[in-house]
């Protein structure tokens, strides 16, 4: 089962809007505050498979998030991105998306 982990540690602290570059060594976010299952999944396109997951403020710790990962049953991270800080306002809602090539 493959679920979608979230954390709070891959933006530049000097520039919240910027994003931490990912080492080729990397094998975690660089802080990981929640996982969560996948609630949907699509195939928008010929070899591409689409994972979304609804975030809402209770779901994230902190209300905020600048990194995501998609892991396994293990909880081993498959994949890295990194990004701008964003924050979850009360009684927001947020799609997340990820697209993989198959």
């Amino acid at each position: 089962m493959i679920s979608l982990a979230f954390g709070d540690g891959g933006h530049d602290p000097s520039n919240v809007s910027k994003d931490k570059p990912i080492s080729t060594t990397q094998s975690d976010l660089f802080r990981r505050v929640v996982t969560l299952p996948i609630e949907g999944k699509s195939y928008p396109a010929d070899g591409v498979v689409r994972f979304s997951v609804k975030l809402i403020r209770d779901k994230i710790p902190g209300n905020a998030f600048s990194e995501a990962a998609i892991v396994d049953d293990q909880g081993n991270a498959l994949a890295i991105q990194t990004f701008g800080l964003k924050t979850i306002s009360p009684n927001e809602e947020f799609y997340y998306d990820w697209e993989e090539l198959i």
